[in-house]
């Protein structure tokens, strides 16, 4: 229904809207930003499923639609407001330090990554003390002067090093420069974004 389709296009506007703030801001506010962005896109999707199940058990298939676009929206909603406020609450009670902004040479989606990454890691409550984006290893609480794109230094649990894939690179390289990384940091796990430059070459070539 018209009503419907209403849903969905405003839901995905609260989406691509925290997006593209999230690339354009540096520091705490966009790592809040990143928490934002990935509550409102996991909270769209599973609000979409929930609402899509509940509503073709009492309409059917009209149901189902209409029931996934009321989920589809009020679950961007609430996802991007609980994102933001959960890793708000960690930062701005010092559970959780947020240094340095993301890489200000890279590209629009590369930065987009690197805050969504960080704003994933502020969400988690106790986990990490400090969160370090495009600064040393040793300014993240680690051994060695490499600089990755994220760094989390963890209360419990393993630390993370983090790399977004940009357009001039490769998973490989990147994967090789973590495993460099790993190798003087034992508590450390790893990992390689590539979605960021997928999305790159295939929207500017």
């Amino acid at each position: 229904s018209g009503h419907a389709w209403w849903e969905w296009a405003v839901g995905a506007a609260v989406i691509v809207g925290l997006g593209i703030a999230t690339a354009f801001t540096g520091g705490v506010a966009g790592v809040i930003l990143g928490a934002a962005f990935f509550g409102a896109l996991t909270g769209a999707l599973s609000g979409a499923l929930i609402g899509g199940v509940a509503g073709v058990i009492t309409d059917g298939r009209q149901g189902f639609w209409d029931g996934a676009a009321s989920g589809f929206l009020s679950g961007a909603i609430i996802g991007g407001i609980t994102g933001a406020l959960s890793a708000g609450a960690n930062i701005i009670t010092g559970a959780t330090q947020v240094v340095g902004s993301a890489q200000a040479t890279g590209t629009f989606f590369h930065r987009m990554a690197s805050n969504i990454q960080a704003g994933k890691m502020a969400m988690q409550i106790g986990r990490y003390s400090q969160i370090t984006l495009d600064r040393s290893l040793k300014t993240g609480g680690l051994v060695g002067r490499k600089m990755p794109d994220v760094v989390g230094k963890a209360r419990w649990g393993k630390d993370i090093a983090v790399e977004v894939v940009s357009k001039s690179q490769t998973v490989v390289q990147m994967q090789e420069k973590l495993i460099t990384i790993q190798a003087y940091n034992p508590n450390l796990s790893i990992k390689v974004i590539n979605w960021a430059a997928w999305i790159s070459k295939w929207l500017l070539g």
